[in-house]
């Protein structure tokens, strides 16, 4: 939180790009850059924030938010009220065709996999089947892959190792104007993963009528089973030492023996810096 708490008291996000809302969930589901509560709950149990985070590897970043997705409850989730490309919001403005969106994520392990067995921690939400770009992530414990998706065309990427239940993960996807595409880089904690997705430049019109969902699909299903934090969007293209920046700063300081893989690398590069 370090790197985060310094930013807000500058008020000022990584160089060349602007935070526009930040979702901490430390006691509701309030934007904090705004002060507004833009987030609308959905679903028959409402999802609640302010819980303490469980699993391994838990980031550095307070209370965050449970949903119980799943069989029992297939619409628990968020919609926040942000708009990508033209239109306004009372709370966010346009973004555009350059942007960046993170959070944390944790799928529950034993995980009740409902209808289907992607966990979605974010998907654009237009409300009308548009075949414009989307914003798009989940993960499927059940193969224990992340997975990327956006629209026109359609195309996907599994990131291995991303959906494993029981195990905190940071994912931060950015979008950038490149001619007449949009690149879409995706990193897991902090590092690239998976390929380039590159779709039709029409300033994401997705996200005009409803906005974001935050934990469940964008036809308001396949709800997330399990816990997630600090869901952050920036009004431009992160580079990606920025996102490793984004990432360490909110990873925990235990010692080398109680970190796995990813957050093992982390502690070394930071021991490097």
């Amino acid at each position: 939180m370090r790197y985060l708490l310094c930013c807000a008291a500058l008020g000022m996000a990584p160089a060349n790009a602007a935070l526009v809302a930040r979702f901490s969930f430390e006691s509701d589901f309030s934007n904090s850059v705004t002060g507004g509560a833009v987030a609308t709950v959905n679903g028959a149990s409402t999802p609640t924030a302010g819980q303490t985070a469980v699993g391994s590897n838990v980031p550095n970043t307070g209370n965050v938010l449970r949903i119980d997705g799943g069989a029992v409850t297939p619409v628990d989730g968020l919609t926040i009220g942000v708009t990508f490309g033209g239109g306004t919001n009372a709370s966010l403005t346009s973004l555009g065709d350059n942007f960046s969106i993170s959070a944390w994520y944790r799928v529950d392990s034993p995980f009740t996999a409902g209808s289907d067995a992607r966990h979605y921690v974010w998907e654009g939400n237009d409300g009308a089947g548009s075949t414009d770009y989307d914003i798009s992530y989940n993960a499927n414990p059940t193969t224990g892959n992340g997975q990327t998706f956006t629209k026109g065309p359609d195309t996907n990427t599994l990131i291995t190792g991303a959906g494993t239940a029981g195990t905190w993960f940071h994912v931060t996807q950015t979008y950038a104007s490149i001619g007449s595409n949009i690149g879409i880089t995706t990193y897991i904690n902090g590092q690239p993963a998976g390929s380039v997705l590159n779709s039709a430049n029409t300033n994401a019109t997705d996200f005009n009528v409803i906005g974001l969902n935050i934990g469940m699909f964008r036809g308001e299903n396949r709800a997330f089973d399990g816990q997630i934090d600090e869901v952050m969007i920036y009004d431009n293209t992160l580079t990606a030492g920025q996102v490793d920046d984004l990432y360490l700063s909110q990873v925990p300081e235990p010692s080398a023996a109680m970190l796995g893989g990813f957050g093992l690398l982390a502690l070394l590069r930071r021991r490097h810096r």
